[in-house]
């Protein structure tokens, strides 16, 4: 336990209340271990929090609309995010905010690194295995969508990965490229 009490300081507080100063500081230790071990396996390229987001207005976001989406009701409306603009909107910062939803594994993945890991998972014989670890996350975020060329394989992964997600998790795509393309 980590709870820290000065030597005589208790004697202030009667047994039960004791007890349960000590049992909410366990409550909120253990909830701490978990949000920093589900932060570290999301493997997130930045720590991002709502608080730290930029709305000047160079980068053109809309206040609102992020903060409905950090209210989580997309999850509850089923709806996977989107994120296209140049790089000052800092796309990959605002998916890795948007994530840090109490009770959620996370996931971010390079959308380039991740097809080329698939590429030799298939090689080996562990793509499927590969993708059943992908399915095992709430959130996967695929940061840097459509920089480079999909290739009929790589499509076909992309494919599967939305399939198995389909009414299970959620996606956030960024993506330098604007919808149209």
């Amino acid at each position: 336990m980590h709870a820290t009490f000065k030597t005589g300081s208790f004697d202030q507080f009667s047994l039960n209340q004791f007890l349960s100063q000590l049992v909410q500081s366990e409550s909120d230790d253990c909830q701490n271990r978990k949000i920093d071990r589900n932060v570290k396996l999301a493997g997130f390229r930045y720590k991002a929090f709502m608080e730290k987001i930029d709305f000047s207005e160079e980068r053109s976001l809309e206040r609102n609309a992020i903060l409905r989406l950090a209210q989580g009701d997309y999850i509850y409306q089923s709806k996977d995010i989107l994120i296209t603009g140049s790089t000052v909107v800092r796309k990959s910062f605002l998916a890795t905010a948007l994530t840090y939803i109490d009770g959620y594994r996370v996931k971010y993945f390079n959308t380039t690194r991740l097809f080329a890991q698939l590429k030799i998972a298939k090689t080996y014989g562990t793509y499927l295995k590969e993708l059943s670890k992908i399915e095992l996350f709430h959130f996967i975020v695929l940061d840097d969508f459509g920089l480079h060329p999909m290739d009929q394989q790589n499509r076909m992964a992309f494919l599967e990965i939305i399939e198995d997600r389909h009414g299970k998790g959620f996606m956030i795509l960024t993506s330098q490229l604007p919808v149209s393309k």
